[in-house]
């Protein structure tokens, strides 16, 4: 028996005979996406029905408090200034705002994420 070659004129004829492939409909395109997902999206709805905000752990309310102080008061302050410095000094070193803004954004997020988090933190469904 000896190998068979084909040759790129031969093997582009046996490709051309193949169906072309025929487009989804919307149906066909959503049970592909359940049959693929399902499991996924059955598991995420029995984990968030079981979803409830954290209200013990009185133990690390002191440590919580302490450094929520921080961020809050003149620490918080400091990191901020620093990054916006930073950011500034970047900037003006590669002669683009974008670091600028990545100060001034850090700065923000440092004012505002203690406010956030508990907000998150305490929301009753």
């Amino acid at each position: 028996m000896h190998a068979m070659t084909l040759s790129p004129a031969k093997a582009d004829s046996n490709n051309a005979a193949q169906e072309p492939l025929k487009k989804l409909t919307y149906g066909d395109r959503a049970t592909l996406f359940v049959s693929e997902y399902g499991l996924l999206i059955l598991l995420l709805c029995l984990v968030s029905a079981t979803a409830f905000a954290g209200t013990d752990g009185a133990e690390f309310q002191d440590i919580y408090d302490k450094i929520r102080n921080w961020l809050e008061g003149t620490l918080g302050k400091v990191i901020a200034v620093a990054a916006f410095g930073v950011g500034m000094g970047i900037g003006i070193v590669k002669q683009s705002l974008m670091a600028l803004a990545i100060g001034i954004g850090f700065a923000a997020v440092l004012a505002y994420a203690p406010k956030i988090i508990d907000a998150v933190f305490s929301f009753a469904i």
